[in-house]
């Protein structure tokens, strides 16, 4: 897998030309590749349009085993686990974008943006959050940075990236797993009588707001 550095080789090479086939073959690689940061912080691109080479789906994937969470023992729970890690991993990116975009219109990546889909969105499971491979993902629109019409401004994209990065790395040294674990007790036993009314044919109202699953 490579490394952060190597991003930043295949973002340097970013150049105010146009479109190129030098730079189709750099987006390619960018988004081929996966990039690992510190606490195996793991980093991709799945999506790039040459025409609007700013804009990009970013894959951040965090190790659920770097958080004391099994990841053997997550049958049945998979649901559970993937809309409390969106819920806590999109609350540190709007934070982080609403803070380096409001607070210091000074930065150099101030033209960089990043969206994510609202946590109580219907559809967030098959969009925003999933696990693979002993990894929790989650999805984030970016706009990078530019240089001109049409080329990324490589230095202030990878600015932004490892300042975020650097944001989620300090997340995981400070995650608490009683809260995860408590919201886990409540969904099993959520399952648990979702199958005693199935078992006998009954229907329950549900009030909003409730993750027990219709």
């Amino acid at each position: 897998m490579n490394t952060i550095n190597d991003l930043k080789k295949v973002l340097k090479k970013s150049t105010p030309e146009g479109i190129n086939g030098a730079r189709k073959s750099l987006y390619q690689r960018l988004c081929g590749d996966k990039y690992c940061y510190y606490n195996d912080i793991v980093l991709f691109f799945d999506f790039v349009n040459y025409k609007t080479p700013e804009l990009l789906t970013m894959n951040i994937g965090i190790p659920i085993d770097k958080l004391g969470i099994d990841s053997r023992d997550l049958g049945g729970v998979e649901t559970y686990v993937e809309d409390y890690f969106f819920r806590e991993i999109a609350a540190v990116i709007q934070l982080f974008e609403r803070d380096n975009v409001i607070e210091d219109s000074q930065k150099e990546y101030v033209q960089a943006k990043l969206n994510i889909q609202d946590c109580d969105s219907r559809i967030v499971k098959r969009t925003c959050s999933y696990l693979l491979e002993d990894y929790v993902y989650v999805k984030c629109h970016c706009k990078m940075p530019l240089n001109g019409l049409n080329a990324v401004a490589g230095k202030k994209a990878l600015r932004m990236i490892t300042d975020l990065l650097k944001e989620l790395d300090h997340w995981m040294e400070n995650f608490n797993l009683n809260p995860y674990e408590e919201g886990r007790k409540v969904y099993v036993n959520q399952l648990k009588i979702r199958d005693i009314l199935k078992e006998k044919k009954a229907v329950c109202f549900i009030r909003d707001g409730s993750i027990l699953p219709r």
